[in-house]
């Protein structure tokens, strides 16, 4: 039986991408994105979207904000003593007046 058993005997094979190496595939993505942003009117198409498409705005803003955000300064710790919950129609309805 050979001593080299169960180890890797073909160099850096099986070892995968070096740390912190860009991969191909998402970078290639990431410019095509950018350039379809850029296309599609770039920073003012974005806020028209904010007023347009305000769930999807709100669902992107959270995947690339941080989700741990530092304060600066001095902040008063107070108790919770209240939760209020309000139910909003998100479509309001339009009531049209009958003459009879």
């Amino acid at each position: 039986m050979s001593d080299k058993i169960g180890q890797n005997t073909r160099g850096r094979a099986g070892l995968g991408r070096p740390a912190g190496s860009p991969n191909k595939i998402t970078g290639s993505m990431k410019e095509m994105i950018l350039e379809a942003f850029e296309k599609a009117g770039g920073a003012e198409w974005l806020a028209r979207q904010a007023e347009e498409n305000p769930v999807a705005f709100m669902g992107l803003l959270g995947k690339l904000l941080p989700s741990d955000i530092a304060l600066s300064g001095q902040v008063a710790m107070q108790p919770i003593t209240e939760i209020r919950r309000t139910i909003v129609d998100p479509a309001p309805r339009i009531v049209e007046e009958v003459k009879p």
